[in-house]
């Protein structure tokens, strides 16, 4: 099939073609006859040698079956020479000119025929054939993979061993060092269309910053992606927390917290403590003085995470919010007793007591915020001594999570 059409190409060229009658070539001739004089070297070695690099190249792309294109590259120089002779006898001079000639009109045929090579055989290297006047022909054997950057582009790894990583990454802002075990490099594709290049041999930080799929492969060509490995990136859940100030408002150190959020719970943590809330709502008691970090954190189906971080100062330990002193003698009925302020909103059972520190007797004891301690002795029904320090101790019955369940501390009467 390939010899018929090199075959009919050196036939169409060279059918119908006579070579013109040079009367000049006979003088020429006789006079070399009769001078006996030895010809001169011409240049038909030359344009002969050029003929069979010819023939050699097209052999070459014609290796899958080199009988026959040999046979076919002979027969056509054969047919070549024999339709340059007449019967007249003409000079070498003039038949290399005349073989040069025809050369040259065949230029063109040639190139065709390189290009139906091309097109029969498209994985056979590329063939340039230059004419030279000076010399035989040249050829420029251009390999069609050597015009890749095989380090760039990684066109040419199908038939290697590749080692593909893994995307550990399931959740947007994820991140993770992707290792290439590869001589080559390969490429990470994002769903927005960035390219990330996993350097050859080396660790790479990718970082998920939108959720779609991503893909790891190569280049077969170019516009032609081939993807190995690819796996979908889910995206976090939204979170927005509002906080305000904290209060005692119903006798405990809260801080009001707002959540917004589509997903259906949001745990709260600070100071190893764990709280899961199924509120848009939430209090969270800071019972101790310091800078406290608290982090809350909502989950959707996918175990995606958003935790959203806020610093909150808090000025003082919690101490039922009693106060230090008291004069039993004031008209302010705030000021004429005493009892921790916090007992008087919240709702946990207690007992108070004030003890004696001199001999640690009870001198008042009380399970009802309503009934304070005026600054009576019970033990001898008197008036305690100005300005000496007594201790009061309560216990709650029922404190809240992570709560001390006992506290204490000094009054005086004034």
């Amino acid at each position: 099939m390939m010899d018929d059409k090199i075959n009919e190409i050196f036939k169409s060229a060279l059918e119908g073609h006579e070579m013109p009658y040079d009367a000049n070539a006979w003088k020429a001739f006789e006079s070399n006859l009769d001078g006996k004089q030895v010809p001169k070297k011409s240049n038909l070695w030359k344009w002969l040698t050029g003929t069979a690099a010819l023939v050699a190249i097209i052999s070459v792309f014609l290796a899958i079956e080199p009988s026959k294109q040999v046979k076919s590259s002979e027969k056509n120089t054969r047919e070549l020479l024999s339709n340059k002779k007449k019967t007249e006898i003409i000079s070498n001079e003039v038949k290399a000119s005349q073989i040069k000639e025809q050369l040259a009109k065949k230029e063109i045929k040639t190139k065709t025929l390189l290009n139906l090579l091309q097109e029969e055989i498209p994985t056979i290297a590329s063939v340039i054939i230059n004419l030279n006047d000076e010399g035989p022909l040249k050829s420029n054997i251009i390999n069609n993979d050597s015009e890749i950057n095989t380090s760039d582009n990684n066109y040419n790894i199908v038939d290697q061993q590749v080692f593909y990583p893994e995307i550990e990454i399931n959740c947007v802002n994820e991140e993770q060092w992707i290792e290439n075990k590869n001589s080559f490099n390969l490429m990470l594709q994002t769903p927005t269309g960035e390219e990330i290049v996993l350097v050859a041999n080396q660790k790479t930080l990718i970082t998920a910053k939108t959720k779609g799929t991503y893909k790891i492969g190569w280049y077969i060509e170019p516009n032609n992606f081939n993807v190995y490995k690819s796996k979908f990136i889910n995206d976090v859940p939204a979170l927005d927390v509002l906080t305000e100030e904290l209060n005692y408002d119903n006798g405990l150190p809260t801080l009001p917290v707002k959540f917004r959020t589509n997903e259906e719970e949001v745990v709260t943590q600070y100071d190893n403590r764990s709280i899961t809330s199924n509120s848009s709502e939430q209090n969270i008691y800071l019972f101790e003085k310091g800078d406290i970090q608290i982090r809350f954190t909502a989950s959707n189906i996918h175990s995606c995470k958003t935790t959203v971080v806020k610093e909150i100062s808090v000025a003082e330990n919690y101490n039922l919010l009693a106060v230090n002193a008291f004069d039993p003698y004031s008209s302010d009925n705030r000021k004429n007793s005493f009892m921790p302020f916090a007992l008087t909103k919240r709702t946990s059972p207690f007992v108070l007591v004030i003890i004696d520190p001199a001999d640690g007797g009870v001198v008042f004891q009380s399970n009802d915020a309503n009934n304070s301690w005026d600054g009576y002795d019970k033990r001898n029904g008197k008036m305690v001594a100005q300005n000496k320090a007594f201790i009061w101790k309560v216990s709650l019955q029922n404190p809240e999570k992570k709560e001390k369940s006992d506290y204490k501390g000094t009054i005086i009467r004034l």
